[in-house]
């Protein structure tokens, strides 16, 4: 993994949507951390910014925030089964955005996540994640790493910035569990070999800055 200020590694070869016999260039980047780390915030802003260098944007939502604002949510019944409804879900927004990505033909799209299928093993059990990628989708997981071309973690303002950590509805962890899931998700990603880490080391707008600078590394910008 990178830390913000060396950006993010030597980008990886071309996804399956980049080897399509098509005139389009599609990238498809993870924005991801623990609670509370600003990736709403920097979500937006990245639309704007790679909408001004040309790429059409879309956005997968993320799956689980809905889920659980929907009333669906992972500890009223079995966790296995939410995990299975997410995974699902999160790949289908994913599919759909590359989908129409490709049937518009627009020279350059940028999917953005707002996490991936590496998010959720931060909440099963080993065995469990790899049984419903296999059982899902035929996958391990060294394959739902590469359905990514960058990854960019947005550390929890509960490790370095604790006066901005904010609970609400669907972000109901005190700060010292966001600070674990912070790391689960992070050891979760940490083999992609494209990934930026940015911390909570300046004020929020540098951190966005920084983002960014890293978001335009991957896209070669």
């Amino acid at each position: 993994m990178t830390n913000d200020n060396n950006n993010a590694k030597q980008k990886i070869p071309a996804s399956a949507s980049k080897q399509n016999n098509t005139s389009s260039e599609i990238y498809k980047i993870v924005l991801t951390g623990g609670p509370c780390g600003g990736k709403s915030t920097f979500m937006d802003h990245a639309e704007r910014v790679a909408t001004s260098w040309g790429y059409k944007v879309f956005r997968a939502r993320e799956a689980a925030a809905d889920l659980i604002s929907s009333g669906i949510v992972p500890w009223e019944g079995s966790n296995y089964e939410f995990q299975k409804i997410l995974f699902k879900m999160q790949s289908d927004r994913e599919n759909l955005c590359e989908e129409v990505a490709l049937r518009l033909g627009v020279p350059k799209a940028l999917i953005l996540c707002d996490r991936g299928l590496l998010d959720n093993k931060a909440y099963l059990p080993a065995d469990d994640y790899a049984s419903i990628l296999s059982d899902l989708f035929g996958i391990n997981e060294q394959a739902a790493l590469l359905r990514y071309d960058g990854v960019i973690y947005l550390k929890t303002a509960a490790q370095g910035a604790i006066d901005f950590y904010i609970q609400d509805k669907v972000r109901t962890e005190e700060p010292l569990r966001a600070i674990e899931l912070d790391h689960l998700v992070r050891d979760a990603w940490s083999a992609h070999p494209t990934i930026a880490e940015i911390d909570n080391s300046t004020n929020f707008v540098e951190k966005i800055e920084r983002a960014t600078a890293a978001l335009r590394l991957m896209l070669g910008e």
